[in-house]
């Protein structure tokens, strides 16, 4: 499909913009598959008013009053280039949370802030104590479920060395305990003396 310039007359051929010879720009109206022609100007912003062309009126327009004859320059809505495609599903923005469930979820983690400094508490006082006494792995695993209780708060680093400190108190008591039973079931045992 040739194109001619409206300027020169210079045939062009193929998918063209402007012309070589005279640098005349154009553009091609849109292909029978529907693709949109190029554009050549940018849209009107916002702060440039559009020209008002008048057309001249038929007898009929004559019996209409002045005021709707005369139209007011109107303001061109800002123009992106990008626009979005129609067929794109809207999207829609999730719901605010409303001030009361805001309270309830801070009122929670303040709570569960209990769990935190519990969880450290007894990890410590667990830790000393199992190098002492075996059993007090049991106090360890309270406050490792504080520990994990605490994971909900504002503060859960410290909810973690407190559920590190409960797990170290477990092992020592667990070791402890273990040596224990070896001790007591060894020492049970006759002694032989050889000559």
């Amino acid at each position: 499909m040739a194109v001619r310039c409206s300027k020169c007359g210079e045939e062009l051929l193929g998918a063209v913009n402007r012309c070589w010879k005279c640098g005349h720009a154009f553009a091609l109206r849109p292909e029978i598959d529907g693709r949109p022609p190029v554009r050549t100007d940018w849209p009107v912003s916002a702060e440039e008013p559009l020209d008002a062309q008048v057309i001249e009126q038929s007898t009929s327009d004559a019996s209409l009053p002045a005021e709707r004859a005369i139209q007011p320059v109107v303001f061109a809505a800002p123009q992106s280039p990008f626009l979005s495609p129609l067929a794109v599903p809207h999207r829609v923005s999730p719901r605010r949370p409303q001030t009361g469930e805001l309270i309830d979820a801070r009122r929670a983690g303040l709570m569960a802030m209990g769990g935190t400094v519990g969880s450290l508490v007894l990890g410590l006082f667990a830790a000393v104590l199992a190098m002492i006494w075996p059993p007090a792995a049991l106090i360890a695993v309270l406050g490792l479920a504080l520990g994990i209780w605490g994971l909900g708060s504002p503060r859960r680093n410290l909810a973690l060395v407190g559920m590190l400190l409960c797990c170290l108190a477990i092992g020592l008591g667990a070791y402890g305990g273990a040596r224990a039973i070896y001790v007591h079931r060894q020492g049970n045992r006759a002694i032989s003396v050889e000559p």
